[in-house]
């Protein structure tokens, strides 16, 4: 398993301080680690906007103002509209930072750690390897992020050697007429998890990573249900009804009578002449994880109209 500090590649630093700025520059040069550094806020609004890729962020607090963290706190939201990355906030003002709530932040607790600047820049590179060997979901970002943008530009290359008209008739039968697409057979999606999973390197680092999980210590039941439930469950946004949807049957007086889960097949919802959803009924139980021996659900029809 490659070392934590081997998987950052790219180094985003906003720093203000030409000898800080250097100093870290010299720390990730001995680390063969490409830094990109940004002085002035518009340089660092340009490195966000432009998709410059990068693994980890250092970030000053009170970057480019000498009584305020305005701009670093715009710099995060702007990140978290763009980019899933750690950042680390190496600074002077350390109180002002740690006193700042999640909200105020803009950015998740677990995903930002501050630092004052007088530990040094190798003690920070070291507290940066420590950080990330405790993030599940940045292992697991990095080495999808790292593959999925090759294998989808295969994907892409690959479809282009097929005539305009194949291509075009072909997905017009997978797709169906473009009025009520069948978005759970999306062909891109399904050529790019074939593709992943054929790749030895790809599926090895996934297995090393889950090897190295450490699920002991206190659970939240209530997390496990949400990632569950957002897992198993789909919420559509489109005014069509999709295989797992959840649904609200009302009669005519608008009442709820039951929340449900489409379970009829897409290819089935494609066809306008469908004249039954079935809908498996969802039923409260106190805790599901405990309760699921007990949790009854019926199948009913209901006319489609």
């Amino acid at each position: 398993m490659e070392n934590n500090i081997d998987i950052v590649k790219r180094v985003l630093i906003i720093e203000d301080n030409e000898d800080t700025i250097n100093d870290l520059k010299n720390e990730f040069d001995k680390a063969h680690i490409e830094t990109i550094c940004c002085r002035k806020y518009d340089d660092a609004e340009n490195a966000l906007r432009n998709n410059i890729p990068f693994d980890v962020v250092i970030l000053d607090w009170y970057f480019v103002l000498d009584e305020s963290c305005d701009y670093s706190i715009k710099i995060l939201k702007e990140l978290k509209n763009r980019f899933f990355v750690p950042v680390f906030v190496y600074t002077g003002h350390l109180p002002d930072f740690e006193n700042k709530s999640e909200d105020e932040l803009g950015y998740p607790k677990n995903m930002i750690l501050g630092f004052d600047k007088t530990i040094g820049v190798n003690e920070l590179r070291n507290k940066i390897s420590e950080k990330l060997s405790n993030n599940l979901a940045y292992k697991l970002a990095v080495s999808y992020r790292n593959k999925i943008h090759s294998h989808l530009e295969s994907i892409f290359f690959e479809l282009n050697t097929s005539e305009n008209i194949s291509l075009g008739k072909v997905l017009k039968i997978i797709y169906g007429d473009g009025e009520n697409i069948d978005w759970n057979n999306d062909i891109i999606i399904t050529l790019l998890h074939r593709s992943l999973v054929s790749d030895d390197d790809f599926t090895k680092k996934i297995s090393e990573i889950l090897k190295n999980v450490n699920d002991g210590g206190q659970n939240d039941p209530d997390l496990n249900r949400k990632l569950l439930s957002k897992i198993l469950y789909h919420y559509g946004k489109s005014d069509y009804i999709r295989n797992g949807d959840i649904v609200i049957i009302r009669n005519s007086d608008n009442n709820i009578l039951v929340y449900g889960i489409v379970v009829t097949p897409d290819c089935d919802l494609e066809t306008t002449k469908t004249r039954f959803i079935n809908i498996l009924e969802i039923r409260n139980v106190t805790d599901i994880a405990q309760n699921a021996n007990e949790a009854k659900s019926i199948i009913k029809d209901f006319n489609n109209g």
